[in-house]
């Protein structure tokens, strides 16, 4: 059961990944300027390389911003969400929608009302060779998921293929 107010915040990922991406990003980048400043013609597919590697470094670090900053509040009347770029409200009754996406990294909730929507994961965990290597999304989102369920009285509908989703009959 989960008491009201509650703050409830997700897992935090492991930066590993981000300080990959980054050290790639750095090391292409220094190997172009270096092969520049030497005169050396820089092929086009390492170019193609090096600002793919930092945009990705820049998407990571963006999501894990985001993440570390994610709230999830729970009241009486309604619940928060909150993520480093957007805050939204919806009072229990402004909610009309609640789709699942089943993912292997925990199944995505979308929680929709009539002019905005936001979304969160349920707990999922990265494996590698048998072991779990990390951990996302909120540890107890089924709770989660039961809890805005029962304050909004959905019905479930299923799509096949797709998921599932409740919403007002």
């Amino acid at each position: 059961m989960i008491k009201i107010p509650a703050e409830i915040r997700p897992e935090n990922f492991s930066r590993r990944g981000e300080i990959t991406a980054w050290v790639l990003a750095i090391l292409t980048l220094a190997s172009w300027f270096a092969l520049r400043a030497r005169n050396y013609p820089v092929p086009v597919f390492f170019i193609i390389l090096t600002l793919f590697l930092i945009l990705a470094a820049l998407a990571i670090s963006l999501s894990n911003w985001s993440d570390r900053h994610t709230l999830l509040r729970l009241e009486a009347d309604g619940m928060r969400f909150e993520n480093g770029l957007r805050r939204v409200y919806l009072t229990w009754n402004e909610i009309h929608k609640v789709q699942i996406f089943p993912s292997r990294l925990g199944d995505r909730v979308r929680v929709s009302g009539a002019k905005t929507f936001f979304s969160f994961r349920l707990l999922g965990e990265v494996s590698f060779r048998g072991q779990v290597r990390g951990r996302m999304g909120f540890a107890d989102g089924e709770r989660i998921l039961r809890y805005i369920l029962g304050a909004t009285g959905l019905k479930r509908y299923d799509k096949p293929g797709e998921g599932y989703y409740y919403a007002r009959e």
